[in-house]
């Protein structure tokens, strides 16, 4: 299940696409500079946010975020979103990105990125405020997006995301399940299919319980979407890679995990690649991660270090 804070890094995606691809890998990347570039200006219309997953989309450079303070209430007089997004169509880096802009709605306040269901929606209204219709007063469901993945030849991007219910509490917290959203158009809302018509909650393709992919360094390799789970246990976060055709990615039954040796329909067979950080997990957000990934079938031919 996604959590609030942290990523694996691009490189683990990068070690990752060989495999995914099942053929050898291309010669490692040259870096022939970094230069520290600073903090990216937010909108005047955010008061605070966590997160900052990036991508390249039509254009533009975008950037996810998990729950966000809005200084303008939104059409329902609410401030608390559980997730918005920026863009910015500076594509030069050598000053900075920026400025960032917002989607807004009537009321001149940042658009979510992840929109609650009409269900999500009502059921958070009813439990809204310490004088609420139902008990438990201020409980509510939020969705937590990773980084949008590009789909070229659909000319679309996909967005692993996570559904979260809260109680009040300190980290009182839990993930309900995982999907994938559909991002259409840059001045579009993505959409969140429902892929499991009848169930409590139809656009899970996965609960919280199951072993399944969760966009921890989501990517495309070929035609295929990529994508980790990288679950908790104890201190430690083994991570297992899977795969499905991006023709495909919506379809549970589509996926598979690598278990060492072969892709499986058995997702529960995935084997694990490699530990990661306490807290390690998608979005890109921003928590640094430390992992050795070694070959175990010729594929990456070396053990690589990536922090």
């Amino acid at each position: 299940m996604m959590s609030p804070r942290s990523s694996l890094p691009l490189a683990i995606a990068l070690l990752a696409a060989p495999l995914c691809a099942c053929s050898e890998p291309e010669a490692a990347a040259t870096v022939t500079s970094a230069e520290e570039i600073g903090l990216l200006q937010e909108s005047d219309l955010i008061q605070g946010r966590d997160g900052g997953a990036s991508a390249r989309l039509w254009g533009r450079s975008v950037f996810t975020f998990g729950d966000t303070v809005i200084n303008v209430p939104d059409e329902a007089g609410e401030s608390w979103h559980h997730n918005s997004y920026s863009f910015s169509d500076d594509s030069d880096a050598s000053n900075g990105i920026g400025p960032l802009t917002e989607l807004l709605d009537s009321a001149g306040a940042p658009r979510y990125f992840l929109a609650p269901t009409a269900d999500e929606a009502a059921f958070n209204a009813e439990h809204a405020g310490d004088d609420c219709e139902v008990t438990p007063c201020r409980a509510r469901f939020g969705v937590w997006p990773s980084e949008p993945v590009w789909d070229e030849e659909r000319n679309r991007a996909l967005v692993f995301y996570g559904l979260i219910y809260s109680e009040p509490g300190d980290f009182n917290f839990s993930g309900v399940g995982t999907s994938i959203a559909v991002w259409s158009g840059p001045d579009e809302a993505p959409e969140r299919p429902e892929v499991r018509p009848g169930e409590e909650h139809p656009t899970l393709m996965w609960k919280a319980d199951e072993r399944a992919p969760e966009g921890s360094g989501s990517f495309v390799s070929g035609s295929d979407l990529c994508a980790f789970q990288c679950r908790q246990e104890g201190l430690s976060r083994p991570c297992v890679l899977y795969s499905a055709p991006l023709a495909d990615a919506l379809d549970p039954a589509a996926w598979r995990a690598w278990d060492g040796s072969a892709w499986t329909s058995d997702l529960e067979a995935g084997e694990d690649l490699f530990h990661g950080a306490r807290g390690a997990h998608p979005g890109g957000r921003g928590e640094a991660v430390a992992a050795r990934v070694r070959a175990r079938s010729g594929i990456f031919g070396r053990a690589h270090e990536v922090s």
